[in-house]
């Protein structure tokens, strides 16, 4: 049995034992992940069906930063090269957990977002070395202001910095897409099952898929 398809039945295994725990749905009905809160900026946090943290915009699928990331200078995606190419890192600081998925751009709350930035993930398995290196570039919602922000590399130069590595998301591994889910997100609860019946708690049921579970 593929190791994803393992991954999808604990999990639906895990939703049928929880009377009331509430689960993250995207616009197909398909499991993204349990629900973890959302934060002061607008925007929610949950965990995939492989462990992953992850921020996420319920209305546009858009993902957002974890909720234990800070989204200043320590929680940027930054390169060393001056045009966003190459090996991406984040500056290494307690709140660079691993297992967590985190897109290129600095968030902003203010305008519409025009784009979707690359995404990447520190992995499960153990947090990578430590690097000395300097920032180059990194990508940002940039523009002139209101109503709407492009998404553009611009210079990010800084001193010498201890940073860590990023991975290029892998969706079979995080269970995350590469770009945003199918939108809207709905927060549900999760569903029992009574005599080998689905018995939904709350809003449309999921249809049993996991996303980044299936083949």
């Amino acid at each position: 049995m593929a190791f994803r398809t393992k991954l999808a039945l604990i999990l639906l295994s895990l939703l049928q034992t929880a009377d009331a725990s509430p689960i993250v749905v995207d616009a197909n009905g398909r499991i993204v992940g349990f629900y973890q809160g959302a934060r002061i900026e607008g925007y929610e946090y949950g965990v995939s069906a492989t462990g992953y943290r992850f921020g996420f915009n319920r209305e546009t699928g858009r993902l957002e930063h974890p909720s234990d990331l800070n989204t200043n200078s320590e929680g940027r995606v930054f390169f060393t090269s001056s045009d966003c190419t190459g090996q991406a890192y984040i500056q290494a600081q307690p709140s660079s957990k691993i297992g967590m998925v985190v897109p290129a751009a600095y968030p902003r709350y203010d305008g519409a977002l025009i784009g979707d930035p690359l995404v990447f993930y520190l992995p499960q398995t153990g947090r990578p070395p430590i690097q000395t290196v300097m920032r180059g570039s990194s990508w940002e919602w940039a523009g002139s202001g209101l109503p709407s922000y492009p998404l553009q590399c611009v210079p990010d130069q800084t001193a010498p910095q201890q940073a860590y590595p990023l991975q290029p998301n892998d969706p079979d591994a995080t269970g995350i897409p590469t770009s945003r889910f199918q939108a809207p997100l709905r927060v549900i609860s999760s569903w029992l099952f009574r005599d080998g019946f689905e018995q939904p708690l709350s809003g449309t049921s999921p249809t049993g898929e996991v996303w980044g579970a299936l083949a």
